[in-house]
């Protein structure tokens, strides 16, 4: 009986709740077999089984259980009813509670599509006023591209009359060709010319002193007694034409040679140039020798060292020879210093005179007095004589015994008694016998040659006032220009018109027989990595046109300069000191790769050395490329602000940061 009214429990809680209304009639809840389950109106529970219609009347025990199970569940009932109100009114409390928030929120919404409305007609204004704005830009493009091509079309006109100016330059320096034949090409051997004719009564008057002279005796004048007259004459003045330390350079001035010898120092047929090396030269390309016992045989700027004997009385000796540009009677004058002989290392050093195949004069010098310990330079005064031009005299000094300790200090000038342009004249008088007939010849010779000075100084004004890149106002077009009025020009700084504007650049007027190029960069690898190298921009323009800064133009300016789109890279004080030249270079980038370059190039600027590649697939390769593996590249402008002489594999690790050596390098272009 319990569990027939557990099972019905449920149905029962439900019916029940909904009898708490007010109108109710008896109901039967369930039935199990012949078990019934009735609700009367009083909202007891009656069980009957068919047959007895009140069971619950016959049997005590279950209408004891009926009676307490019809006040539980009055009671659960009533509670269940009260929770369900209470919630009910809950639940309408929040249900009035969240209307009010949407209605808010509602409202809030509405606000904000206002707000997006507006903000929409706004956008739709601003897009008709960018469609107008594009319509215009179009336009101006169409302008711009107009007015680009009306400045290429400039700029092609500008090249192309710097091509005539550089054509009319050349002109005019073939129309002066024979003014430079007979001058010198240094300044100071200009200034010598102009103190000729100034000074061209003196030179007369210094000349008929030698006549007369030769008169007096009736007899010819050897070359003693010229150089004694010549020496003791007021009216004869010398003038220096070269000086040691002044002109030593890389590859040598004109007129210089720095050889050695391989026989007898007297013999100048055993003459062999020695070897450049940086700021040297050495007796062959291994520093020292391995081809001499004491193999430090070399010169530079200050001084040098000699070599020890090649066989018994054959020493090696360091020589500086000046092939002289005039005629005249000339004089060595210089400074000697050695090695202090009390240091029990040296007993001193050989200083030679040569010229015409003789050695003139010859000084053991040894300084163990005067170096060091209160003690200075020895100067020296060596008389050579008559020279003609192209004659050779030579400087040498050589070690007087062993020359492990021989390296010594020189300086000298080369100076000449200028009695005769050309000397012959004097000659003739020296070694011709005496006649009035030849003394009336003489002076008329003499009167020629006034009148062809005079002619020459002329052609030299007009030389001097072409424009040769000395001043602002002389400015040239190319550092090639430069030669076109001064075909003997050294390297160094002038001006040259750059993008219409005025620039000091410095110009390498000596190397690949002087046709001139322009430095536009240089990279140091202490300066590796940093902002700028990769910058289309000028670099550091306060250090352009010096060789040891960080610096470089920019790439416009380098379009500018390059008209005939050659370049050449240098690398120095490097791991590999690699040299490259490019041709048919249009457009340089700093930052990216050129356009229209040759397939090749090459270590030698003719061209007939190995062919570099000028592409590198790998990104990053930008600038000039030569070469496109880690062995043999040089590259002037890599990422991140680099460049590289020589890849991650080349000699001694060069490359760009991070892989080794040093990379330095300069740029030059034409």
């Amino acid at each position: 009986k319990t569990f027939a009214a557990a099972m019905v429990l449920a149905t029962i809680i439900v019916v029940y709740c909904e009898a708490a209304d007010s109108t109710f009639s008896p109901r039967i809840l369930t039935e199990n077999g012949d078990i019934t389950v009735t609700l009367d109106t009083g909202k007891d529970f009656v069980i009957s089984r068919a047959g007895q219609p009140d069971l619950a009347a016959s049997d005590l025990a279950t209408q004891q259980m009926l009676a307490s199970l019809n006040s539980t569940l009055t009671q659960l009932v009533a509670s269940t009813v009260q929770q369900l109100r209470t919630e009910q009114s809950q639940l309408n409390a929040s249900f009035v509670a969240r209307e009010a928030v949407l209605l808010n929120q509602v409202a809030t919404l509405n606000a904000s599509l206002q707000l997006a409305h507006q903000a929409n007609q706004q956008l739709q204004v601003r897009l008709s006023q960018l469609n107008m704005s594009q319509v215009q830009t179009t336009a101006d493009v169409a302008a711009l591209n107009i007015s680009s091509m009306a400045q290429h079309q400039s700029l092609m006109s500008l090249k192309q009359q710097v091509g005539w100016l550089n054509a009319s330059q050349q002109t005019t320096a073939t129309a002066l060709n024979t003014v430079n034949a007979t001058l010198s090409h240094d300044d100071e051997t200009l200034a010598m010319w102009l103190q000729d004719i100034n000074s061209t009564q003196l030179t007369t008057a210094a000349r008929l002193e030698l006549v007369n002279a030769s008169l007096a005796r009736q007899q010819p004048l050897n070359v003693s007694e010229v150089n004694a007259i010549v020496a003791s004459s007021p009216l004869f003045s010398p003038v220096v034409l070269a000086d040691y330390g002044r002109d030593f350079r890389v590859p040598p001035a004109p007129g210089w040679s720095y050889v050695t010898n391989t026989g007898p120092v007297s013999d100048v047929t055993s003459y062999r140039s020695m070897i450049s090396s940086g700021s040297r030269y050495q007796y062959d390309s291994n520093f020292p020798s391995q081809n001499l016992s004491f193999g430090h045989v070399s010169l530079n700027a200050n001084g040098g060292h000699p070599g020890a004997a090649l066989s018994a009385g054959v020493y090696v000796y360091a020589l500086a020879g000046y092939s002289v540009p005039e005629a005249g009677v000339y004089t060595i004058d210089g400074t000697i210093l050695g090695t202090d002989s009390r240091d029990g290392c040296s007993n001193g050093v050989e200083l030679v005179l040569i010229a015409h195949g003789t050695v003139l004069q010859s000084l053991v010098v040894n300084t163990s007095y005067i170096v060091g310990r209160g003690g200075g330079l020895f100067p020296f005064h060596l008389s050579v004589g008559p020279l003609l031009p192209q004659d050779t005299v030579y400087v040498g000094v050589g070690s007087n015994g062993p020359a492990s300790c021989d390296s010594f200090q020189l300086d000298f000038t080369v100076a000449a008694f200028l009695v005769s342009s050309p000397y012959p004249l004097v000659e003739s008088l020296a070694s011709t016998a005496f006649g009035h007939n030849r003394l009336n010849n003489a002076e008329d010779d003499l009167q020629l040659q006034v009148t062809a000075v005079a002619s020459a100084v002329q052609a030299l004004e007009v030389a001097t006032n072409c424009a040769d890149g000395s001043t602002p106002a002389k400015a040239v077009v190319s550092c090639a220009a430069v030669r076109n009025c001064r075909p003997g020009a050294f390297s160094g700084n002038y001006y040259v018109l750059v993008s219409l504007s005025v620039k000091q650049v410095y110009c390498d007027l000596e190397s690949d027989n002087g046709i001139g190029w322009m430095l536009v960069g240089v990279a140091r690898f202490a300066n590796r990595g940093l902002a700028g190298w990769n910058d289309e921009g000028d670099l550091n323009i306060n250090s352009a046109g010096s060789l040891t800064d960080h610096w470089h133009y920019s790439s416009a300016t380098l379009n500018t300069v390059a008209v005939s789109g050659q370049y050449k890279a240098a690398c120095f004080e490097s791991s590999n000191n690699y040299v490259r030249y490019w041709t048919g270079v249009q457009t340089y980038r700093w930052g990216g790769n050129p356009t229209q370059t040759a397939s090749c190039s090459y270590d030698t600027y003719a061209g007939t050395g190995a062919c570099y590649a000028t592409s590198w697939s790998s990104s990053g390769h930008w600038g000039l490329v030569s070469g496109n593996n880690e062995v043999v590249t040089l590259i002037t402008a890599h990422t991140g602000n680099n460049w590289a002489c020589g890849g991650s594999q080349a000699p001694g690790g060069e490359g760009y940061t991070g892989r080794g050596g040093t990379s330095n390098l300069r740029l030059w272009a034409r």
